[in-house]
């Protein structure tokens, strides 16, 4: 979608709004020919945190600035990049740091997501526009669902029925918060989506230890009895343990017909137990009895590091590529993919910097070889990206404590490629 502002163009309240994720094409226009001009951007986050970047550019011949052709010669990036301007926003601590004669932002909707643009030339603000963010489309309808235990959330457009429907899950975060993001945009572009937590929420689990596939088995159970649900077009997405728990879930329940798994692993792994020293436990487990699981090796270093308290640089990989040596306890507790319903998409990175999601895809890939898998099977793999998400991308999402690997730009231009396959795959498959 483009996103024109003109030189002279002062507009306080947004008018233009754009489906996040979706391509966002940035264009200046009459301008004055070859002249410099800064482009600032910030954004206010759902925890009323200040978001700023800018870029420096050189109008071209006809007086336009295109973010997708247009080369940064300063800022907070540098190069040609359309996306550049928002994976590389910052959080701003001190709101005097900031250039004085940007426009003031307006208060809005703490549940909306605005972008503020300012246009400078020699020190001026000749344009200023917003761009608000939606989550979902005006036609998208939302159950909550407290049912039987279950706590998700359901999305789907209204007035269309036989929908193809995709059960999205979080990772280690837990929680609802992406699933939510993720299943409102997908009922968005015509499909039926559950955002499903399944720990870290009032009535479930608070650590992701032993969870019971019987709850995600109520859950397609309910799917499976909604009168807008195509029963034959049920997927399952996931990223990191929720790519985990897709393909466990994929592998075990027939129901489930098409699988999604952004930075996987091929087994199922010891429980992200907050204490090392407790006993080791399965992630997960099915009528009553724990899953086969790869104990953790732990390093002297590792567990220095993650004693003193959540540490910024603390890295997981080295955790999980020295529990993968057990080659005894990966084969028991390998995830049985051969025995998935439908065809699978893998998203990896080699950068990974939390497990090896590359390495362990393309084990995935050569089990589904070996057992001669007859449905369509993809893995795509990015060079230079750290652990990634199969979320929407263009917005810059905070650091966890842990090291993720990629650069910010690489992560951001990745996110972009990867959200584009998340519908392709998905489009292909049901439509």
């Amino acid at each position: 979608m483009l996103f024109k502002i003109k030189k002279g163009e002062k507009e306080t309240k947004s008018g233009f709004k754009v489906l996040l994720g979706d391509e966002i094409l940035v264009r200046v226009t009459d301008l004055p020919k070859n002249q410099e001009v800064k482009i600032h951007t910030r954004r206010i986050d759902d925890k009323n945190q200040l978001w700023y970047s800018y870029a420096t550019f050189i109008s071209n011949h006809e007086g336009n600035i295109d973010l997708g052709k247009s080369e940064a010669i300063s800022g907070t990036y540098k190069g040609t990049d359309p996306v550049g301007l928002f994976w590389s926003m910052e959080p701003v601590s001190d709101k005097t740091a900031l250039p004085e004669n940007l426009t003031t932002i307006q208060t809005e909707d703490p549940e909306k997501i605005f972008l503020y643009f300012d246009i400078e030339i020699d020190g001026e603000i000749v344009a200023f526009k917003n761009m608000e963010t939606v989550k979902m489309l005006p036609e998208v309808k939302c159950e909550h669902i407290t049912v039987e235990g279950l706590v998700a959330s359901f999305y789907y457009p209204s007035g269309k029925d036989n929908l193809p429907t995709v059960i999205v899950v979080s990772g280690s975060e837990g929680g609802i918060a992406t699933p939510d993001i993720v299943a409102g945009l997908l009922a968005s572009k015509g499909y039926a989506a559950l955002a499903l937590a399944y720990f870290e929420m009032p009535g479930l689990p608070e650590i992701l230890e032993e969870i019971p596939l019987d709850y995600i088995e109520k859950a397609i159970n309910w799917i499976l009895n909604h009168k807008v649900v195509n029963k034959e077009k049920i997927a399952m997405m996931g990223t990191s343990k929720g790519a985990e728990l897709t393909l466990l879930t994929a592998s075990t329940f027939p129901q489930i017909k098409a699988a999604l798994a952004t930075s996987p692993s091929c087994a199922v792994f010891q429980s992200l137990n907050p204490d090392p020293s407790a006993s080791p436990k399965s992630s997960w487990m099915y009528r009553g009895k724990p899953l086969p699981f790869v104990p953790f090796i732990y390093t002297d270093d590792f567990l220095k590091q993650f004693s003193s308290g959540y540490p910024k640089h603390l890295e997981f990989l080295p955790l999980y590529q020295a529990s993968l040596k057990d080659e005894e306890a990966v084969e028991k507790a390998v995830i049985r993919v051969e025995n998935i319903h439908g065809p699978i998409l893998l998203i990896s990175s080699d950068d990974d910097r939390v497990w090896p999601s590359k390495k362990m895809s393309e084990m995935i890939v050569g089990r589904l070889k070996e057992h001669e898998f007859p449905f369509k099977y993809q893995h795509l793999s990015y060079d230079g990206a750290g652990h990634m998400a199969a979320r929407p991308g263009y917005m810059p999402w905070p650091t966890p404590f842990y090291v993720k690997g990629g650069s910010p730009q690489r992560n951001g231009q990745v996110q972009v490629d990867i959200w584009k396959a998340v519908l392709k795959f998905f489009d292909e498959l049901f439509k």
